[in-house]
């Protein structure tokens, strides 16, 4: 019978089980009220007893709320985004002083330690409002529907601003975001004052790309439909779900790309990604069924979980060395992607990272001591054999690395990588250092045409070439002291 049908048939068979006698090792989740408060337990570490409570919502319209320590034994430790934001009378929360976990200053309520503001309440009467200096994070929908604020003062201690964290601030129409903010949510300016006295398509709040109106837009470059010049982020959702977008070039003063900015752009196939842009968020190009090829600046450090997930044309894209971290399903469902060359400075690949990469057959792991999720559904063929499957694929490494233990583990084919066993990138003249005469080396053997005696360290930036490209970026990191 064949491998995959039986794999297909157990990991069924191994599902209906867990749904019929598996339930005992998770708790279930119970749900109440209490004064007002709506609640659910949670089973923090999945070990089958409740170990906290979250507060979900409230049942009834009151100008003032009281979070407990405890509730029925449990400590009150959470509180649902958005809880609160369906409350037409709120002025309000109070915390116990008892409560450890979350606290509250003036009304408004934060985490313990007020590194997170979760909730201003809606009817609180004032115009403008200071966040303190300790909040690194404005919650999902923290601000909505406070119709009376005009002003907003952000500290530069901030550096997430929630999905929906301003919508419905209806009079809200000046807000400066600080420079350390790097991610801005889903619609978190929807419905101010600030996004209808601007005429559009494009919205703005401060240096940040917001909304965008037109639905059938399909081309964003310099010369047509350009983004406003400065702009220094994209936030989430921006452009998801244009289908007819086909172009984009971002402009070269943006430093991220936020969640889900282009997710869904189904005819999306020109990307122009500049060597500003410092971090891509969760399912940012996700489900970009189009694109057929993506070249990511070395700049770029950080990647988001699904950042890729459903690009099922993408056969073609390079991992900017930059990155230590290849995030949760990152390519997962890329169908069509056959080579990927993950650079010696990613230090963990999450799981299912490759997931149900079915033409994948060639993936090149240059940190001997890369961590690897530890299940062989993280570099697959398909999207159902719970234990994985990459049997006609190869997986290249360093002898005695984490990758050969990988492959070793789920029978998967092994190639060892030449060079120096710690595989330091760069060190084309296997000297133990990456420095100008790195650069030298490349370029003379390139002179001599001796390209194929290169070691595969020799290939920098990994594009999976070894060319005068790699030479030219070793002197230029070298030029800014990045290496």
């Amino acid at each position: 019978m064949n491998k995959k049908f039986l794999s297909a048939l157990t990991a069924f068979i191994c599902a209906a089980s867990a749904m019929t006698v598996g339930t005992a090792s998770v708790s279930a989740v119970k749900t109440g009220e209490h004064n007002g408060l709506n609640y659910k337990t949670v089973d923090e570490d999945f070990n089958g007893s409740d170990d906290s409570v979250e507060i979900t919502g409230c049942n009834n319209t009151s100008e003032d709320f009281n979070i407990p320590a405890v509730i029925g034994g449990l400590p009150v430790k959470f509180v649902t985004p958005g809880a609160f934001k369906n409350d037409s009378s709120l002025k309000q929360i109070t915390v116990d002083e008892k409560n450890e976990y979350l606290d509250a200053e003036g009304g408004v309520l934060f985490t313990e330690g007020k590194k997170e503001l979760i909730c201003y309440p809606g009817k609180k009467p004032d115009t403008t409002y200071s966040i303190p200096g300790s909040v690194k994070i404005i919650g999902k929908y923290a601000f909505s529907g406070s119709t009376k604020l005009t002003k907003m003062s952000i500290p530069s201690t901030v550096e997430a601003i929630g999905e929906g964290a301003f919508e419905k601030c209806s009079a809200l129409a000046e807000v400066s975001i600080p420079k350390g903010v790097e991610s801005v949510g889903t619609g978190a300016f929807t419905g101010t004052q600030l996004i209808n006295d601007q005429k559009g398509p494009f919205y703005y709040a401060d240096s940040w790309l917001v909304e965008c109106s037109k639905n059938d837009i399909d081309v964003i470059k310099s010369t047509s439909n350009s983004i406003k010049s400065g702009t220094t982020g994209i936030a989430g959702g921006v452009f998801a779900g244009k289908t007819k977008l086909n172009t984009i070039e971002v402009p070269d003063t943006v430093l991220y790309i936020s969640e889900a900015a282009f997710n869904g752009c189904k005819s999306l196939t020109n990307v122009v990604i500049p060597s500003s842009v410092k971090r891509i968020d969760a399912a940012a190009f996700a489900n970009c069924t189009t694109l057929t090829k993506l070249e990511l600046p070395n700049q770029i450090k950080s990647l988001g979980e699904s950042v890729f997930r459903g690009c099922s044309a993408l056969n073609t894209i390079n991992i900017p060395t930059g990155v230590t971290v290849i995030p949760e399903s990152a390519f997962r469902s890329c169908i069509s992607l056959d080579t990927i060359d993950i650079p010696a400075k990613v230090e963990e690949i999450k799981e299912f990272a490759f997931r149900n990469c079915p033409k994948l057959m060639n993936v090149y792991i240059r940190n001997k001591d890369c961590v690897i999720y530890d299940t062989g559904a993280t570099i697959s063929h398909n999207d159902y054999d719970v234990e994985g499957d990459f049997e006609d694929g190869t997986i290249h490494g360093y002898a005695g690395s984490t990758a050969e233990k990988y492959t070793s583990k789920y029978g998967i084919a092994f190639d060892v990588l030449n060079g120096s066993a710690a595989g330091l990138h760069g060190d084309a003249n296997g000297d133990g250092k990456v420095n100008v005469r790195d650069a030298a080396f490349i370029a003379g053997s390139l002179a001599k045409g001796n390209a194929d005696a290169l070691p595969d360290e020799a290939d920098y930036n990994g594009d999976g070439k070894k060319n005068v490209r790699d030479a030219a970026a070793i002197a230029s990191d070298l030029a800014k002291g990045k290496i």
